[in-house]
């Protein structure tokens, strides 16, 4: 038996002598009695449906401006998680590649200005180079620990120990508390999966809101109380949605193999819905949802499902899925997401509470009558009608959106004092580790680090507009349903150099996916001719199999001016000495080798793309000859003079950075990441004393002082600045 839809295209709700009357085409379909109500009538015994749940409806949007994160909110919590990230990387010295993500409510979309911020820490690197003291989720947490423990901005640090031990903290400024997690990929795809759902239609996202309130209010909100998780309920949701408002809805079931990680925010945009017009409102959604859960579905017979889409018949699994009176499948690993739900008596109240739902949001539009079921002799017209309503029939619902009116004005005046403070990052060795990023409002979200990220927008490509990217939308997490982006690669990269990949790009007439099997091209994996992993994590392809910019949208696909997709490998020597030999005490000054710029005139450090087959040392030592040393006109004698001097700095450098670059030629399928590595020479013998002359590449080269006053291009003050802190030198 499966269940049939309870509620026709046609249905009729009619009220009559004041009894709500559900009349069904199918007689079947009504699940057992009848459902009566006493409400106030017009003059002809019957209201129109449609303005009862017009107004509630009008309500439910409130609520929900009330209490939703704006983008500044959903910004500073992405500045969190990123100085968290930044903050563990530098501590290890990127040796370990840790990614941090938000889990739960705060990177689904469903989450409110009052949500707490769930984190989970992961390695993106293989486990055999995490330390095996690091094994234990405890014991990795503990050395989190320690390294946030030093910074001011945050407070209240504990270890929980429990089934998935999590380091709880928090933070000062914006009274925000923090749950880390270690490891936790499960969470991250179920958070990847709600969030792409949450782009489906703006009704389900404000439902989800909504009854995740409900269910805090009549206390049903609780798994360790055996009630429902809100994760459970969110599926809840989601599976009414599917059944029962948009059957068209993606099914996950047939795509189960191939959808992992941020993939599935991929594959949902793409194929989940043919048609978004959905007829009923946010009122009527609300009530279909109580008299659904409340009446209708037969919690003893079937499991929900949103992988499949249908209820599933319990005799049809096994008995290790770890019944419960409400069973919901976790679209992931097909567990019970509601096995904490085994107290009949708590079921039969979570149950009660959707059939006392049901009632009552009807019930409110208007006054009750009285116990006896007289009702009072209405002559009044409509527009009287709704005018008391409105004035007196909802003072509960008043009085809590009042509650979280107040609670979320104070919420956002925090986050305004934070945000217009307009303070950045301090890295100074004695004191970078007592801040936390802060920004003024018109600042790019893109600028995590300040001195660091420059505006995704650039004059790179004059002839091409790169579609609008809203500084909050710029992450792939968050939803962007319009998002639109310019389909361009420069001719230049399509008559196919030798330094560049083959046309693969799928939105191109004249390609196909084809292209990319006969060329065979293995993302993430190095091997040996050209170095496709990333510095940053292992990345993801569309369905098409191109490579998908991890730090997120740009406005541009295809490759641009970059000849690889995926990424593009740079290096840049910081070539350093002392300005003054003589005085070698506390923040003395350095001086690095600057070049300038042939295409946009600023100073910058001498460096270039990574060549097929050549490993990052000798593209440092090359890049600095060609630019800094015009080593392309040295005659034979000359390059045997400078040969020793160069090969003997070049043999011990200092590893600075690596990871991704800001750069304006960056696209969604191609960008641009470095190794930057310092090279200092000590006593000023060796390359201080060489003759500097500038290549090709370059207007001039020169020795220049290093400092905060400095004006160079893209990321390299930032590089500089790493360079002060390791040498103790002045900034």
């Amino acid at each position: 038996m499966s269940l049939n839809p309870i509620y026709p295209t046609d249905e009729r709700l009619i009220l009559i002598n004041s009894n709500l009357i559900c009349d069904f085409q199918k007689e079947n379909d009504i699940p057992g009695k009848a459902f009566s109500a006493k409400l106030e009538t017009n003059n002809d015994g019957r209201l129109q449906m449609a303005d009862i749940y017009q107004s509630l409806s009008t309500k439910m949007l409130k609520y929900n401006n009330y209490c939703s994160m704006n983008p500044r909110n959903i910004a500073y919590r992405n500045y969190i998680r990123l100085f968290i990230e930044r903050a563990i990387n530098d501590f290890f010295n990127f040796d370990i590649n840790i990614h941090v993500y938000m889990v739960g409510s705060s990177g689904n979309g469903f989450g409110s200005v009052n949500s707490d911020l769930d984190m989970s820490i992961v390695f993106e690197d293989s486990r055999s180079k995490i330390p095996t003291s690091w094994n234990s989720s405890t014991g990795f947490l503990i050395m989190i620990k320690k390294v946030l423990k030093q910074f001011e901005c945050f407070s209240r640090l504990k270890i929980i120990r429990a089934k998935a031990p999590l380091l709880s903290l928090y933070d000062n400024q914006s009274d925000t508390v923090i749950d880390l997690t270690y490891n936790c990929w499960h969470a991250v795809l179920n958070t990847r999966l709600l969030q792409a759902y949450s782009c489906v239609d703006e009704k389900l996202f404000i439902l989800v809101k909504i009854l995740k309130m409900w269910a805090i209010k009549n206390n049903i909100n609780n798994a360790r109380k055996n009630t429902l998780s809100s994760y459970s309920l969110t599926l809840m949701i989601i599976f009414f949605y599917q059944y029962k408002i948009n059957p068209i809805i993606m099914k996950l079931d047939k795509y189960s193999q191939v959808i992992c990680h941020s993939n599935v925010l991929l594959y949902l945009n793409s194929i989940y819905l043919e048609n978004t017009n959905v007829k009923y409102n946010l009122g009527e959604m609300l009530t279909r949802f109580f008299y659904f859960y409340g009446y209708a579905f037969e919690f003893d017979k079937y499991i929900i499902s949103v992988r499949t889409g249908n209820p599933i018949l319990k005799s049809q699994l096994k008995e290790n899925f770890n019944f419960s009176y409400i069973c919901i499948e976790e679209p992931i690993n097909k567990s019970n997401v509601s096995h904490s739900c085994y107290n009949e008596q708590e079921f039969l109240r979570i149950k009660n509470s959707f059939k006392k739902s049901y009632e009552n949001n009807l019930q409110r539009i208007y006054k009750k009558v009285s116990k006896t079921g007289q009702h009072r002799n209405s002559t009044v017209s409509t527009e009287s009608r709704r005018s008391k309503d409105s004035s007196g029939s909802h003072t509960s619902i008043k009085s809590e959106v009042s509650s979280i009116k107040e609670k979320t004005v104070t919420k956002l005046k925090q986050i305004e004092k934070l945000t217009n403070r307009g303070k950045h990052i301090q890295q100074d060795s004695a004191s970078s580790q007592h801040n936390l990023i802060k920004t003024t409002p018109q600042t790019k979200v893109r600028k995590t680090l300040d001195n660091f990220k420059q505006d995704i927008v650039s004059k790179k490509y004059d002839t091409i507009d790169r579609a609008h990217v809203p500084e909050d939308k710029i992450d792939w997490s968050i939803p962007f349903a319009q998002y639109d982006p310019i389909n361009y690669t420069s001719s230049s990269v399509l008559s196919m150099p030798e330094w560049a990949d083959p046309p693969l790009d799928f939105h191109e007439k004249h390609q196909n996916v084809e292209t990319i099997k006969k060329y065979n091209i293995k993302w993430n994996i190095n091997d040996q001719v050209i170095d496709r992993t990333s510095f940053i994590r292992p990345y993801d392809t569309t369905q098409d199999n191109i490579p998908i910019n991890p730090m997120g949208r740009t406005g541009i696909i295809g490759r641009g001016c970059l000849g690889k997709w995926g990424p593009n490998h740079a290096a840049d020597p910081v070539i350093t000495r002392w300005k003054n030999q003589s005085k070698k005490s506390k923040n003395a000054v350095l001086q690095f080798i600057a070049i300038k710029r042939k295409d946009n005139k600023k100073w910058a450090i001498p460096g270039g793309m990574v060549d097929n087959n050549e490993n990052v040392t000798k593209t440092l030592q090359r890049e600095f000859c060609e630019e800094a040393l015009d080593s392309l006109n040295f005659n034979e004698s000359k390059k045997k003079e400078f040969s020793k001097s160069i090969s003997d700095l070049f043999s011990k450098g200092t590893k600075i950075y690596n990871g991704y670059v800001d750069d304006s030629r960056n696209t969604d399928n191609a960008w641009m990441e470095t190794v930057c590595v310092n090279f200092h020479d000590e006593t000023g013998n060796s390359v201080g004393a060489l003759p500097l002359t500038a290549g090709d590449d370059a207007n001039d080269v020169m020795w220049m002082d290093v400092s905060s006053k400095m004006d160079l291009h893209g990321s390299h003050k930032y590089f500089l600045r790493k360079v002060t802190q390791l040498h103790d030198a002045h900034w």
